[in-house]
């Protein structure tokens, strides 16, 4: 089986562009300044209150979600996978998850860079370096 192809955003924020512009092909473009833009028309961030239908401990779980999870990650064409997380999360809480639930937990945790190995692979801006000349301060 391959391997799933990763969001578009995780690999801007992994710096694949610059390490292998190929992969982007299709998927972002070079804006004015040389930095790698997403292709995929902006989305809102995932905000906003949890399906009406969860319990008590799904919408602490989907609140949860929301806090933890990097920047630019999730948007809300993504609410899907992140109802998904929220309820399969709330259910390893309660010790309630088989062997595929859990699987299918850390696959889809993987896929948004909230495991271990997948968020060393993330480089999010800081607002620092973001701003401002880096030179100013020199000399």
């Amino acid at each position: 089986m391959a391997r799933p192809r990763k969001p578009t955003r995780l690999l801007l924020l992994t710096g694949t562009g610059k390490k292998n512009p190929g992969r982007l092909k299709g998927r972002a473009e070079k804006g004015p300044d040389g930095a790698w833009r997403d292709s995929v028309p902006e989305s809102p961030a995932l905000a906003g209150d949890p399906p009406a239908y969860f319990d008590a401990e799904e919408r602490e779980r989907w609140a949860e979600l929301l806090r933890i999870v990097p920047d630019g990650v999730l948007t809300e064409r993504d609410r899907i996978t992140a109802e998904m997380i929220a309820q399969l999360w709330a259910g390893l809480r309660r010790r309630a998850l088989d062997s595929k639930e859990m699987s299918l937990l850390a696959n889809l945790l993987g896929r948004c860079g909230m495991t271990p190995a997948e968020r060393s692979k993330v480089g999010v801006p800081s607002a620092a370096k973001a701003k401002g000349n880096p030179f100013q301060n020199l000399g």
